[in-house]
């Protein structure tokens, strides 16, 4: 998928993070209210495959699904990136959109809810 750099994030960039790192850079991002920012990780970490421990992926996922609440703040975070970064794949973006990227990250943030992960794993994750 998008596995090469996408600008604000990069597939290099992830491989020197930890899972509370990711969090961390998400948490970031979220604070700023930057959605493109945030499409920009979760495009980078579905691009190279990596899954982040459950803690983690409920951080990140609970945040972006406060900051883009909406379908339409998710479509308008993509047009914003895809303005801001002009060597970006628009069609590896679209692929990636396409594949269910949005319903995949707004799932796991609900299942991982449901999970009931415990409150102090989530707290460590940010």
């Amino acid at each position: 998928a998008m596995a090469e750099s996408n600008g604000m994030v990069s597939a290099m960039m992830l491989a020197h993070l930890d899972d509370v790192s990711v969090a961390r850079v998400a948490l970031a991002f979220a604070r700023l209210e930057y959605g493109e920012a945030l499409i920009a990780l979760l495009a980078a970490l579905d691009g190279v495959g990596r899954t982040l421990s459950s803690s983690c992926a409920l951080a990140v996922a609970a945040l972006v699904d406060d900051v883009l609440a909406s379908g339409e703040a998710w479509s308008s975070a993509i047009s914003a990136l895809l303005l801001s970064e002009p060597s970006l794949s628009a069609s590896r973006l679209e692929a990636w959109q396409l594949s269910g990227a949005e319903e995949r990250w707004r799932q796991h943030a609900c299942s991982s809810r449901d999970d009931a992960v415990e409150a102090d794993a989530v707290l460590l994750a940010i």
